[in-house]
């Protein structure tokens, strides 16, 4: 509930711990059901897909019942390297999440750099309004080797698995 409560009583304490039980034996429950299909009351099968932001992330997404990847967010991968990642690394990289999902569906988001993601290797002037200024695909237009490199990446490392592209800021 978000509430603190400073020296609670042996009943407040007994009742956290209740409460506390509880949710581990309903987290237990739906651990026990995370790879079967998630069907609403009526009927109707949902995908339950995870979002990802580091590529070794997937095996546990995966483990933990995901049937797809909803959105990789690439800035996030390219954050994780001290230089701009090449189209080796980045195939590379993108194998990681594509091996992991063995042939589960893969969105991925096309780097979008820049606002509230800024990378030091690919600086970008500083703008009165950055969340809307240069980044997404209006910087990858602009650089368009990153672009490519990147979707060359992606198709490589896809070997014909299931793979869909969204193209930020669009």
């Amino acid at each position: 509930t978000g509430t603190f409560v400073l020296n609670p009583d042996a009943a407040q304490i007994e009742q956290a711990k209740q409460e506390r039980e509880q949710q581990r034996q309903i987290r237990e429950e739906a651990e026990r059901h995370s790879h079967e299909p998630a069907i609403t009351l009526d009927q109707h099968q949902i995908e339950i897909a995870a979002n990802l932001g580091k590529v070794q992330a997937t095996a546990q997404a995966v483990e933990c019942g995901a049937e797809a990847i909803g959105l990789l967010r690439t800035e996030l991968v390219f954050m994780s390297h001290s230089s701009a990642p090449n189209e080796a690394v980045q195939e590379a990289d993108y194998r990681v999440v594509l091996d992991a999902l063995a042939g589960r569906p893969l969105v991925v988001r096309t780097l979008d750099a820049g606002g509230d993601k800024p990378l030091p290797y690919l600086p970008i002037a500083e703008e009165e309004n950055p969340f809307l200024g240069l980044r997404g695909i209006r910087l990858t237009l602009r650089r368009p080797e990153l672009l490519k490199q990147q979707l060359t990446a992606l198709l490589k490392a896809s070997d014909n698995r299931p793979l869909r592209i969204m193209f930020p800021m669009i």
